[in-house]
């Protein structure tokens, strides 16, 4: 390693440092972590009841399911099998969210409490959120599945929308919980978060351009209006920019720690914005609201962070 490449590296490491040091978290930040932390709870609350009763319910049907599918395909008995892993692993997915979700919490009152132990169950709640996303991967390999067999586009989109979740999520969320249980490698740390956090956001934004691609844009100009325009622009542009401006901001830590909280708080801001546009075109465009309460729209509280962090960067 040459010498200059050394005093890089010395200086991006001692840049980091030091805004590692600046003291205590802002209080107004960690009330906007308690927003976002709350919020992701309950979201993961509501899905753990909801996958009690949605089990339930899919163990009466696959009985009758699999006879069905029997005596229009013929030799389909591996996909009730198939359908079942994929429910179970989903259900078992929301209460590892929910773990996740909860540890999160606690991570939050003891970095109140100003205790280094936050670290720890910070690097747990993140476990148990890569993992949740990990037991997606039965879904997607269900409904490949039923594409190859039956042809429907939607088993195509849904099924690498599940896919690109698993790969861009879980792999790099496993790392940020492997390194925090190191905190005095701070740059180790950045790294992995600077991957994880746009490649979180950029796997929303294919999630949600592949739900508009093949449930919205079938409906084609007949049924265009300002508000499906709207709508439309939304999900190609808003996540995308999200993560675009993510990407940024953590590349830029090191460097400019000023700019890369505004970059970020910005990113967070749009990130937000995506499921509140989305919220108000499902007030006019049915075929929104129908789905909306499958979108994460826990993350319509991101902004309350996002603002945060852009006003803590200009003290």
């Amino acid at each position: 390693m040459s010498i200059m490449t050394k005093n890089s590296f010395s200086e991006k490491k001692k840049n980091i440092d030091e805004a590692a040091s600046n003291g205590r978290v802002p209080m107004y930040i960690q009330y906007s972590l308690w927003a976002v932390g709350s919020a992701f709870l309950a979201f993961s609350i509501y899905w753990a009841l909801y996958s009690v009763y949605w089990v339930y319910f899919i163990s009466n049907v696959l009985p009758r399911l699999s006879s069905y599918l029997n005596s229009i395909y013929g030799h389909a008995e591996f996909l009730t099998p198939l359908m079942a892993v994929q429910e179970y692993s989903a259900s078992i997915s929301c209460f590892l969210g929910l773990v996740g979700a909860s540890l999160g919490v606690q991570s939050l009152a003891l970095l109140a409490k100003n205790k280094a132990v936050y670290v720890e169950k910070l690097s747990l709640a993140i476990l148990f959120v890569a993992l949740s996303y990990l037991l997606l991967l039965p879904s997607s390999i269900n409904h490949l599945v039923d594409l190859g067999l039956f042809g429907k586009s939607i088993d195509l989109f849904v099924g690498l929308s599940y896919l690109i979740q698993v790969v861009l999520i879980a792999p790099p969320l496993l790392m940020v919980s492997r390194k925090l249980k190191r905190p005095e490698n701070p740059l180790s740390i950045i790294k992995w978060v600077s991957f994880a956090a746009p490649l979180f956001i950029l796997a929303l934004w294919v999630k949600y351009l592949l739900l508009w691609v093949d449930t919205f844009l079938p409906f084609g100009p007949r049924y265009s209006s300002a508000a499906t325009t709207v709508g439309a622009a939304n999900s190609i542009v808003t996540l995308l920019a999200a993560g675009v401006l993510m990407a940024a901001g953590c590349l830029s830590y090191g460097k400019n720690v000023r700019r890369a909280k505004i970059l970020v708080g910005a990113s967070l801001v749009l990130f937000g914005a995506f499921f509140m546009v989305y919220s108000v075109v499902s007030i006019w465009v049915h075929v929104y609201s129908s789905f909306w309460w499958l979108t994460d729209f826990w993350l319509l509280i991101s902004p309350v962070l996002g603002v945060a962090i852009i006003w803590w960067s200009k003290n």
